[in-house]
């Protein structure tokens, strides 16, 4: 059995991989040359491009595909092949998808999902969240607060915290406290709720969020069509 090995290029962000040069070609020929790995390309993740303009973040990434187009062509002088460069993210992905190279495969990032994060970071990506947290009112402390049983075991709690949630059916909602169990939020609409009714919440993070159900349940025109596992939250190693 040959397996295919990408190598991680580090591409500014510091956080795994080598920057192009001559520890990363060291590695991709050692990889090159073990019995039962074959060299299969290389791995470029841009996760420090955030730029909300399309045009720096274009220009950040095009510098960054530039390192690994270079890097691309020194190891092929040294007749180590590069079959594929996967690269891309939620925000870079549409930058990658213009660029012409056969070797090119694209990463997408959180495309299917998206969220409340990405689409204010991102205005010129045309997507609509798809994912909702169904949430339940269970007190209504004053005739302006609710609090919802939504607490941080239910959505991911890494981005602030007014930017943690979206509800799009209330007015000028803002979360004012969030627990394990319960969250908080101010609405002028908070009187028209009443304990047991339901609220739809957009996360802002998608990603850890949907990994802390079991299921999802997939609703076309208004009706529960399908049912999806979340592999992802009951992830485990297997070597």
């Amino acid at each position: 059995m040959v397996v295919d090995v990408l190598l991680d290029l580090d591409s500014g962000q510091q956080r795994t991989g080598l920057p192009p040069g001559d520890r990363a070609t060291a590695l991709y020929h050692q990889i090159s040359n073990s019995p039962g790995l074959r060299a299969g390309g290389l791995h470029l993740y841009d996760g420090q491009n955030h730029q909300t303009h399309l045009d720096d973040r274009t220009e950040a990434v095009l510098q960054c595909w530039a390192l690994a187009d270079a890097f691309r062509n020194q190891l092929e002088k040294k007749d180590l092949r590069v079959p594929r460069i996967i690269a891309g993210g939620t925000g870079t992905f549409p930058v990658y998808a213009a660029i012409d190279d056969s070797v090119l495969e694209l990463s997408p990032g959180t495309n299917t999902f998206f969220d409340a994060g990405y689409g204010e970071l991102y205005p010129d990506l045309d997507y609509v969240p798809a994912l909702r947290i169904l949430t339940r009112v269970i007190s209504r402390p004053t005739r302006e607060t609710l609090t919802l049983d939504l607490g941080y075991k239910a959505c991911a709690s890494d981005p602030a915290l007014s930017k943690r949630l979206g509800f799009p059916s209330l007015t000028g909602p803002e979360v004012i406290l969030q627990n394990e169990e319960h969250l908080v939020l101010q609405t002028p609409d908070a009187h028209r709720y009443q304990p047991g009714d339901t609220l739809l919440a957009i996360p802002g993070h998608v990603c850890p969020t949907s990994a802390l159900h079991k299921e999802a349940l997939v609703i076309d025109d208004g009706c529960i069509v399908d049912t999806w596992p979340v592999s992802a939250r009951d992830r485990w190693l297997t070597v």
